[in-house]
């Protein structure tokens, strides 16, 4: 085998370990975006949240008689 072949068989080697691992890299990046989105919604549904207690907060300090 010349330095030549051996040279080129690593090359197509690494090729296709590094497709492989642009392969899981993606993969791991559209888990990372689907987790990015969820917490999104959890964070938009925790300020309603916080905003509706607030809101319901007030009328029910509203709705008290003034003597307690």
């Amino acid at each position: 085998m010349t330095d030549f072949e051996q040279a080129r068989r690593l090359r197509a080697q690494l090729g296709e370990e590094r497709i492989a691992w642009m392969e899981k890299l993606t993969k791991a990046r559209e888990a990372a975006q689907a987790s990015v989105a969820t917490l999104g919604q959890v964070e938009a549904l925790s300020f309603f949240e916080l905003a509706t207690d607030r809101v319901m907060g007030r009328e029910a300090q509203r709705a008290r008689p003034l003597s307690c």
